[in-house]
């Protein structure tokens, strides 16, 4: 399909890799800014015409990407093992990387994934010819926080 990608997700020492075939992307920035509102000031017996708003930026920035895909289909491990690796950089690393786009506009950030939802749906049972194909497919929903770990 137009628009998929590969997304590699990988521990910082580069020990477990696990590639997702992207279907969205959607990147998130969360800004919150503080409404504080000024109550209308009387002046003598009537209220000032409009009541006055400040807005603070109190400059904490929630940078967030959330991805839907599936894992990418290798022929060097099972889809069992790459789901439990993509839960083991989920669960075990404080700190994990990613990696998207093409060879001639590649980008990358450090964080940590948020959370994750991997759903398995059986494979193709048998086919015309009667040959078994016992490949499953697993899709991946995954909210990734980019930051620096402390």
């Amino acid at each position: 399909m137009a628009g998929e990608q590969i997304f590699k997700i990988q521990d910082t020492d580069e020990d477990k890799t696990v590639e997702i075939w992207v279907t969205k992307l959607e990147r998130i920035a969360d800004k919150p800014v503080l409404q504080i509102a000024i109550p209308r000031q009387r002046s003598g017996n009537k209220w000032a015409k409009s009541a006055t708003s400040w807005l603070i930026d109190v400059g904490r920035v929630k940078s967030l990407i959330k991805i839907t895909g599936h894992l990418v289909d290798e022929a060097t491990s099972s889809g069992f093992a790459k789901r439990d690796d993509l839960i083991a950089l989920a669960l075990d690393y404080r700190n994990v990387k990613i990696t998207w786009g093409t060879t001639n506009s590649t980008s990358f950030a450090n964080g940590n994934i948020q959370k994750i939802n991997i759903t398995e749906l059986p494979g193709k049972i048998t086919d015309a010819g009667g040959t078994t194909d016992q490949e499953r497919q697993f899709n991946v929903q995954l909210s990734y926080l980019i930051g620096d770990n402390k």
